[in-house]
């Protein structure tokens, strides 16, 4: 965990601070499966009460994130390989219709956007993979363009509900961290499938762009599962980000 600081909100603001930081860290994998939150503990790193740490864990709990234990605060949870792939059939549901609205209702704004996340990501992609940038870097930064890219889509939809729906089931260890376990090839085939989704909305085709979705989620949850049955992703283990610095001199 990090340093102590103190955190000078109303009560309801500090839970709310706290358990957004508290999700970053666990989505992030800087508090791994398993990782126990003791109340004490965090209220001394904040400097709060351990009344807002009980409602920030509360919130985490009804997230998915951790098991609370009574009196004792929580521990981040871990997932197995039928609740992950449980998971992804409801993602393609949401998302697979997520884009299926987008392709009819995004504005031309918008498509602006995603092209710039798209030629931005394999920009990066690019000098990662040749060595002009540190593949942890690239790699991070390629998490977070992911990131914006589909929530746009869920946002582009026009169904403040449905954006609700995406919010819940993308923030998790396992979604975050997918572009984790792509090597190059990977990264370059989900980079390619964007590319065909956007063109899929400039084309206003609903029943390509639904495709293209579903087809790209397929994809990562192969992903996640391959890698889980190498090695467990409830446990520690190297990612294509670890293993990609070990092997490859040049970056």
């Amino acid at each position: 965990m990090r340093r102590e600081q103190t955190v000078r909100l109303k009560s309801g603001d500090k839970a709310q601070f706290i358990y957004t930081e508290l999700r970053q860290e666990i989505v992030e994998g800087r508090l791994p499966p398993g990782e126990r939150l003791i109340e004490e503990k965090l209220a001394a790193r904040y400097g709060v009460s351990r009344t807002p740490i009980r409602e920030a864990l509360t919130l985490l709990e009804a997230d998915g994130l951790i098991i609370l234990q009574r009196n004792r605060g929580g521990v981040v949870r871990k997932y197995d390989k039928k609740e992950i792939y449980d998971i992804y059939d409801l993602r393609l549901l949401i998302e697979g219709y997520a884009a299926r609205r987008a392709a009819q209702w995004i504005t031309d704004a918008d498509l602006i956007v995603l092209k710039g996340l798209l030629s931005e990501a394999e920009e990066v992609l690019d000098r990662a993979g040749r060595g002009w940038m540190p593949w942890n870097v690239g790699l991070r930064r390629l998490v977070e363009n992911n990131l914006q890219f589909h929530r746009l889509i869920a946002r582009a939809g026009a169904n403040a509900f449905l954006e609700g729906l995406w919010e819940r089931y993308t923030f998790l260890p396992f979604v975050y961290r997918t572009l984790q376990v792509y090597g190059e090839e990977g990264l370059k085939t989900s980079l390619r499938q964007h590319r065909m989704l956007v063109e899929a909305f400039i084309a206003r085709d609903p029943d390509m762009a639904e495709s293209i979705m579903r087809t790209h989620l397929y994809t990562g949850r192969q992903a996640i599962l391959n890698a889980m049955s190498a090695s467990p992703l409830s446990e520690s283990q190297p990612t294509q980000e670890e293993e990609h610095d070990s092997t490859h001199s040049k970056l």
